[in-house]
């Protein structure tokens, strides 16, 4: 992925801890468990990384569409004191495995009166394509890079999931790494002279309560996946 003369600065952000990591009974009276929103732990974490954050040239924040991402890019914006855009490129990976029907999301407009950094410009998530394997999440996160990095320049920061941000990685710089980033981790890519470099990598030392489990979305995570059904 070459953009001739620019330079640019992408900074990557991981959702905060989420309630079913959390608390795996929760799911089994959640109305959109599929769509879970951060625990406790995973706001605080949103809090330290607005405030790693905000003494960094960033000039747009672009988020996926699912409520956890959402509330972490609204901790973030605010604290940068800029609207954040919701694309349905930084969702999560919808694979077979992990989830029976495609996930209902909010239109940004109704999350709007919750989260008042969202930029009302958002597109909505009726698009969210279902299912996945893992070729067409490599392809759909090249395709939201490219478009993004057209569009809005340089100092963007993504907040997105885990298995979208390794694909980020392994398209800008060929990251073949184990595991998945931690929550609420900061990356860093620079680009210049036409080429990508890896400037920080998953950092959580801002974290008061770090990450340790570099968990991604199972079911078998759950206290009792058999009892998901579409409301």
């Amino acid at each position: 992925m070459k953009y001739n003369d620019s330079e640019i600065n992408l900074w990557v952000v991981r959702h905060g801890d989420r309630i079913d990591f959390s608390d795996p009974n929760w799911v089994s009276s959640a109305k959109n468990p599929y769509n879970p929103p951060l625990a406790p732990v995973g706001f605080a974490q949103a809090a330290e990384t607005a405030e790693r954050l905000k003494d960094e040239k960033i000039d747009y924040i672009i988020a996926s569409p699912f409520l956890r991402t959402v509330q972490t890019a609204n901790i973030i914006a605010e604290k940068i004191g800029i609207k954040f855009i919701l694309d349905v490129g930084l969702s999560e990976w919808l694979t077979v495995k992990d989830f029976d029907f495609r996930p209902k999301l909010d239109d940004p407009h109704n999350l709007a009166s919750d989260y008042p950094f969202i930029d009302p410009e958002s597109e909505s998530p009726a698009n969210l394509a279902y299912p996945e394997d893992s070729e067409a999440l490599d392809s759909r996160i090249d395709k939201v890079l490219s478009e993004i990095i057209t569009k809005f320049g340089t100092n963007i920061l993504l907040i997105s999931h885990g298995s979208p941000i390794r694909s980020i990685f392994k398209t800008l710089v060929t990251y073949n790494g184990d595991g998945f980033p931690s929550m609420c981790s900061v990356s860093q890519f620079h680009y210049k002279s036409g080429k990508w470099n890896l400037e920080i990598h998953d950092d959580s030392k801002h974290l008061t309560n770090p990450d340790t489990t570099r968990a991604v979305f199972y079911r078998e995570r759950w206290a009792d996946p058999a009892k998901m059904k579409e409301s």
